[in-house]
């Protein structure tokens, strides 16, 4: 199965900007799978395999940054 990936901001974390969210990814800070558990950059080796090329980072609602 080949899905998108939506990642939301963890443990309370929030954005008011796109370059804060690529900050805490590039950080390797953890996010939560929209609908299924934590992960940060460093867990996407390991699942390659299930997720599309396209992973979102929601930054708020209604923008999302691709990383």
């Amino acid at each position: 199965m080949n899905v998108p990936l939506i990642l939301v901001p963890a443990y309370g974390r929030s954005y008011s900007n796109e370059a804060e969210a690529l900050i805490d990814w590039n950080a390797g800070k953890d996010f939560k799978i929209e609908g299924g558990p934590y992960c940060s950059q460093d867990d996407l080796d390991s699942m390659k395999e299930n997720i599309s090329k396209i992973i979102s980072i929601r930054v708020s609602p209604g923008l999302y940054l691709s990383v």
